[in-house]
């Protein structure tokens, strides 16, 4: 029986360094630059996006209908799935 997860060293496959990564598993400097930019078109995204479902579940409220609810907990999904990872 196995205790732990991690297979053998012998087992694992010598992948560092690569094209891409250091033997520490960093980024090789020429690449550095292109993973610290921000893209300044996505990262309010999330936040707008959190916004319209509280406005979809406030909507949902003020219409008070059975409709209402289904639709709001419909469109919701994307936002329970998150809450369950």
């Amino acid at each position: 029986m196995a205790t732990t997860m991690v297979p053998e060293l012998s087992a694992r496959p010598d992948v560092l360094p690569s094209d891409r990564l250091l033997a520490n598993g960093m980024a090789i400097p020429d690449i550095r630059p292109s993973l610290r930019r921000i893209d300044n078109v996505r990262t309010p995204s999330p936040w707008c996006r959190s916004v319209l479902r509280v406005l979809l579940v406030g909507g949902a409220v003020w219409f008070d209908h059975w409709w209402s609810y289904l639709i709001a907990f419909a469109l919701m999904g994307p936002m329970y799935a998150r809450f369950a990872i």
